[in-house]
């Protein structure tokens, strides 16, 4: 009868070694054992020892990935980055302009400006981004009374 991987590599032969560990470690480990898709509490421990020697080569010998694969993804990024940042940079071009035919449009002074950078900033972070234009432009965006717009 052949054994799967896991069984085959849970019923290795190892080396008994002994450990004092603190006791609400143990019964924190035992909590999480079923969770670790493992059979006992040593191939509990073993996992975790080989989870941790893993973090530790990673952070020694620094990334994962090779130079070359490092070096290949910047290469592929790169010409998105510059769009990207070509792109934005024209947005705030036209968006400065907006702003300023609106500022000239109806004279708002240095205070007023505050308070309403203030208030975009606010609704932008609530909103994370996605502004209903209808919503500041006081318009209804659903469900209105017909009656009152028949003026």
């Amino acid at each position: 009868m052949m054994k799967d991987k896991k069984e085959a590599a849970e019923t290795k032969e190892g080396i008994r070694k002994t450990i004092y560990i603190d006791e609400t470690l143990v019964k924190r480990a035992e909590m999480f054992e079923e969770l670790a898709e493992v059979n006992s509490f040593s191939a509990f421990v073993a996992k975790a020892i080989e989870n941790y020697i893993a973090q530790l080569v990673v952070k020694n010998h620094g990334s994962l990935l090779s130079d070359e694969i490092i070096k290949a993804i910047d290469s592929a990024l790169s010409p998105i980055d510059r769009r990207m940042s070509k792109a934005l940079y024209r947005y705030a071009i036209e968006l400065d302009m907006l702003s300023q035919f609106v500022g000239y449009q109806h004279d708002f002074s240095y205070e007023e400006i505050g308070y309403i950078r203030k208030e975009a900033r606010l609704r932008v972070a609530q909103m994370r981004g996605k502004i209903d234009v209808g919503e500041l432009i006081g318009e209804p965006t659903e469900d209105y009374d017909d009656d009152y717009y028949e003026d």
